[in-house]
């Protein structure tokens, strides 16, 4: 295992220590909202109790980090947002679980189908913490364990893209369209089974199953809908902050996602 060598700064354009917690910061309140509009549009509070509960972000001193995207969200007509938006930006909470393992805040990077826990995050950052208070207490990790971390995110991604590729309802008539230039199935799989075995050599995997990425104790082909699902809206939000952590690009909502 490569050294990891006590640093609160980065080389090249990836963020230091101070920027990646403005991160997590901005993210927290932006989930914070989201979970407040959860709950109103669940009928548990009504408009004056998310309006008293989001006045903390007002004064949180964030404004000058939010992104574009994340003002949009915060100015948006309190109560208004649809549910699908509150179930997309609830999934950042997994980008910062990976802050705050590259902060060296959790020793582990928890398994895909492991994601990690809401509660834990609050507890671990609780709303309005002090950006110091966040930093006096956080170490970055060094650019060759973060590297390698998105290296194997990468890696279960790319399955996870297979998969939703061999799961597509029109791919034989998308593949009689294209005159047999798409891969058929067997040709994925083995590539799938090439991959496992790479990935088990390169120390992302343990094992493999039935030549297969394991996950939820069982090939990653015999996942349902909803364990894909998860599995692959946690890997997304992975290699998310993976990517902004290896400076792909400063600006987050420009950070790509895909393989």
């Amino acid at each position: 295992m490569t050294p990891e060598a006590p640093s609160d700064a980065t080389t090249g354009s990836r963020p230091i220590a101070s920027v990646v917690v403005e991160r997590i910061a901005c993210l927290r309140a932006v989930s914070d909202r989201c979970f407040g509009e959860e709950l109103f549009s669940d009928g548990v509070i009504d408009l004056a109790q998310l309006r008293a509960g989001s006045l903390w972000i007002e004064r949180a001193g964030l404004s000058a980090f939010f992104t574009a995207a994340e003002r949009g969200l915060l100015e948006r007509a309190l109560g208004t947002w649809p549910r699908a938006m509150v179930l997309s930006v609830s999934w950042r909470a997994e980008c910062v679980g990976v802050f705050a393992w590259a902060l060296r805040l959790v020793d582990a990077l928890p398994p895909c189908d492991s994601p990690f826990a809401p509660d834990d995050l609050e507890k671990m950052f609780p709303l309005g913490e002090a950006r110091e208070s966040i930093l006096s207490r956080s170490t970055i990790r060094s650019d060759a364990i973060v590297s390698a971390a998105r290296e194997g995110a990468l890696a279960w991604y790319w399955r996870s893209t297979t998969e939703r590729i061999l799961r597509d309802p029109d791919r034989a008539a998308q593949r009689t369209l294209a005159g047999g230039t798409i891969p058929d199935d067997d040709v994925l799989r083995a590539h799938i089974r090439n991959a496992a075995e790479s990935a088990r050599v390169g120390g992302f995997l343990t094992t493999t199953v039935e030549g297969d990425f394991p996950a939820f104790d069982q090939p990653f082909a015999a996942l349902t809908d909803d364990q894909y699902w998860r599995i692959d809206t946690t890997l997304r939000e992975r290699c998310r902050a993976l990517n902004w952590l290896c400076g792909d690009n400063s600006n987050w909502d420009d950070v790509r996602t895909d393989t």
